[in-house]
C-alpha cells in the first residue's frame, strides 16, 4: 500500500491518501496472537492500544486489495461497536493464520 501510495504522492489528488498511508505505516501496527487481536496506535498526537479477544468477536468482514499483499478488515464485536482496520500488511498470511480460527 504505501509504493503505490508514493507512486501517486505528485498527483494532486492523490497527496491526501498518500499521506494517510504514510502515517499508518509509521504509527499503527497489528497483532494477531492465538488469544486477541492487538492494534497499537504510537503516533506523536495520539497513543492508544486496543486488545480484543476472540470471544468478543462476532463477525469479521475482509476486503484483499493490491492482488492480497494488503488489504482492510471491518470486525463487528459482540456489544454492536465496530472495528475497522485498514492497510493491513501481508493480508493473506495473516487471514489465513489466526483470524480464520476466531
Amino acid at each position: 500500500e504505501l509504493v503505490v501510495s508514493l507512486v501517486l504522492l505528485p498527483t494532486l489528488i492523490y497527496a491526501p491518501l498518500s499521506m494517510a498511508s504514510i502515517g499508518r505505516r509509521l504509527w499503527i501496527s497489528f497483532k494477531f496472537t492465538n488469544k486477541r487481536l492487538v492494534i497499537t496506535n504510537t503516533s506523536p498526537l495520539f497513543k492508544r492500544t486496543v486488545e480484543v479477544a476472540y470471544k468478543n468477536i462476532k463477525e469479521i468482514r475482509t476486503a484483499p486489495r493490491g492482488f492480497g499483499l494488503w488489504g482492510d478488515m471491518v470486525v463487528f464485536l459482540r456489544d454492536g461497536s465496530r472495528l475497522e482496520i485498514t492497510g493491513i500488511e501481508k493480508f493473506k498470511v495473516r487471514l489465513r493464520g489466526s483470524c480464520r480460527r476466531a
